[in-house]
């Protein structure tokens, strides 16, 4: 998996060097003092929560896209599509 640095380090690493789409948004991450305690402890996933979600939606959509391992296989869905006949 290709996990950007700033999913990794978000309140460590330099906005600068991230796409300048994400910057604003992870300026806004890197000042919020109870994502940062709850990043810390170390136990607490921030990217898997509704908090990050609902105030970082565009950190968290680029980072839940990074983080899955999961591949889609769309021609095979497609194959193993049975449609249903009416009732």
């Amino acid at each position: 998996m290709d996990i950007p640095i700033w999913v990794s380090i978000p309140f460590e690493v330099n906005v600068a060097e991230i796409e300048l789409s994400l910057q604003e948004s992870l300026i806004e991450l890197q000042i919020d003092e109870i994502m940062r305690a709850k990043f810390k402890e170390g136990k607490y996933n921030i990217w898997k929560t509704n908090d990050v979600a609902t105030k970082y939606p565009l950190l968290w959509d680029k980072a839940q896209l990074s983080l899955t391992s999961i591949k889609s296989n769309i021609k095979k869905l497609v194959e193993k599509h049975q449609p249903q006949g009416s009732h």
